[in-house]
């Protein structure tokens, strides 16, 4: 998806994980735990593990379009800015 935006994005991507998915997609009405999205809940979260965060930094940390969301930054050891406006 990065590589396919990248051509329309004029200031930056940010990558960060996901928080509160299942919270807000019951509030949106999808609670029932057996449907296709909630098992897509389940399999996104998996997606998240420190190994694809990792490959997923090491192919975009060059790119210049893409900005690291603290959740990112902390499961790799980057430190975190304390004044706002130097993410990196």
């Amino acid at each position: 998806m990065i590589d396919r935006v990248s051509p329309f994005v004029t200031d930056s991507i940010w990558l960060g994980k996901m928080n509160q998915l299942r919270g807000r997609l019951a509030l949106n009405g999808v609670n029932d735990p057996v449907t296709i999205t909630m098992q897509r809940v389940d399999q996104l979260k998996k997606w998240q593990s420190v190994g694809n965060i990792k490959q997923l930094y090491s192919r975009y940390k060059d790119n210049p379009l893409i900005k690291w969301k603290d959740s990112i930054k902390k499961v790799l050891g980057i430190n975190i800015p304390i004044v706002s406006g130097l993410d990196i």
